[in-house]
């Protein structure tokens, strides 16, 4: 999807993986990318964004995602593998396409003519997207895929909200299709209840499934530095420019100033408006954390946790590098305003016990989406684990962590984590020993965690003794070549590990 100005990176940096929570004009600075052809793009979205073309190439691609597991004559473990990643990331390049094709990079520093193309983007998107009943019994597509598809239309709505709350409704219109798929309406409540087993509602609200499944990363996190960094690296552009007489012709300096001013506007206006959509979002969060959770005598909070972890986590992180970020996220946040009924602690032993062992049937994309997550989770914990003052100011009393009414202690937490933590190098342990097999996975996902494991130096000589035959062998390639690029990652990390 060069073409439209779409694109799905799996090996990023921490900073590039930030950046996507971020608008257009930050991704474009971050990646170095080009602003697509606006002719090509209008092109390319005028022809498939036509009901007889959007809606059953969406389908047919979900479909096919499942169709190359289940029903594909290929013998090839990795190829297979492949081919469902492939799947996965047209999907997801699609339906960001069809709801944004790139009309928002043209933005000017009011920031309206950034919500007036978005709202025509969306409306129309929102027109080709038939009732969710619809979606998931007609066209016969799962759950949590009908979510994926349909999230740009729910942020659409919850954008609205914002507007009206704001008093700016009059820069869009609440269209039909829109309202019905408003995660705070009827409609689509009513929808999803029919879809789940009536067991999963004893255990997760209506209210948290569809919060979690309408927010994205960008609704939770404004990478406030990386805009700080490059609208000042910009700045300085400019002023070198003004002030340079020998570095470039009149002309071009001048051409070259406007330019960077352009940007400029464009990331500072881009940044103002993502801060205060965050504040709204997170506000709405707050205000209905009492009813996210189950409160009934069945719902114990670890039931809960698990369920949480099976029906909403596992489905996510592994869509896109991004939703694994986010699920992290959403989650720490809720510990973090003190959701009642929300056990932060078995929550955290339930991502260790249940998502994990994931890494055995992960594909490679998959892999490095877990690692993202556990990434994420890991660094609060390892510095909950390393700093007892932070632990107590930040979990201590918390009710996601206190005990009938106590305070949960450091020491006993330190317990616990030495628990999660060795259940993480057991199974690291394993995937290596058996790396025909999980090799590459297991790579995939240490490469991410690099900078949360390992703490101890036991368990690095461990690991770096285990390397030693991944990187001998010479038979399969791809895994010779990243256990050496781990191996010198491991080797930097050496100084940060603990080996007392």
């Amino acid at each position: 999807m060069r073409m439209g100005g779409c694109s799905i990176l799996d090996d990023i940096s921490a900073n590039q993986l930030h950046a996507l929570a971020g608008g257009d004009v930050l991704r474009r600075e971050v990646f170095a990318l080009e602003r697509p052809s606006r002719r090509a793009v209008t092109k390319l979205w005028n022809t498939l964004c036509d009901p007889k073309t959007a809606l059953p190439l969406l389908c047919l691609i979900s479909h096919q995602r499942q169709n190359v597991i289940f029903d594909g004559d290929i013998g090839h473990v990795k190829l297979v593998a492949n081919f469902r990643d492939k799947c996965q990331s047209v999907l997801v390049q699609l339906v960001e396409f069809l709801a944004h094709p790139g009309v928002s990079s043209t933005t000017d520093q009011s920031g309206s003519c950034w919500m007036q193309s978005c709202a025509s983007d969306h409306d129309t998107y929102a027109s080709l997207m038939p009732e969710f009943q619809n979606l998931h019994d007609r066209f016969i597509m799962d759950t949590h895929m009908s979510l994926v598809v349909a999230r740009p239309v729910m942020a659409r709505a919850i954008e609205h909200r914002r507007l009206v709350a704001e008093g700016m409704h009059e820069l869009c219109e609440y269209s039909q299709d829109l309202k019905q798929w408003d995660p705070y309406a009827g409609t689509l409540r009513h929808d999803v209840l029919q879809t789940l087993h009536c067991d999963t509602w004893l255990f997760v609200t209506p209210e948290l499934y569809l919060i979690f499944w309408s927010l994205a990363l960008r609704d939770l996190l404004t990478p406030s530095e990386l805009y700080d960094k490059h609208i000042s690296l910009l700045r300085a552009r400019c002023h070198l420019n003004e002030h340079n007489d020998k570095v470039l012709e009149t002309e071009r300096r001048k051409k070259e100033t406007v330019k960077f001013a352009s940007t400029l506007g464009q990331l500072e206006s881009e940044h103002m408006h993502l801060r205060e959509h965050n504040q709204f979002v997170l506000r709405e969060i707050d205000a209905c954390k009492d009813s996210l959770m189950s409160t009934g005598g069945h719902a114990h909070p670890r039931l809960v946790a698990r369920r949480i972890v099976r029906e909403l986590v596992i489905p996510r992180i592994t869509v896109t590098l991004s939703d694994a970020l986010y699920c992290a996220y959403f989650f720490l946040h809720l510990h973090k305003i003190g959701t009642p009924n929300f056990s932060s602690r078995d929550y955290f032993d339930s991502v260790i016990e249940l998502a994990l062992p994931l890494l055995y049937t992960a594909t490679d994309h998959e892999a490095s989406a877990i690692g993202v997550h556990l990434s994420a989770t890991l660094e609060t914990l390892v510095n909950w684990r390393l700093d007892r003052r932070a632990y107590n100011l930040e979990a201590e009393w918390s009710p996601g962590f206190m005990m009938h009414g106590s305070p949960y202690p450091h020491d006993l937490f330190c317990d616990l984590f030495s628990g999660w933590y060795d259940s993480l190098t057991q199974i690291m342990l394993h995937c290596l020993a058996d790396y025909a097999n999980h090799g590459r996975a297991c790579l995939l996902l240490l490469i991410k965690v690099i900078n949360v494991y390992p703490l101890h130096g036991y368990v690095h000589d461990l690991i770096s003794c285990q390397l030693g035959p991944l990187k001998s062998q010479s038979k399969m390639k791809d895994i010779q070549a990243m256990a050496q690029r781990y191996s010198h990652m491991l080797e930097k990390r050496r100084a940060n590990v603990n080996f007392l």
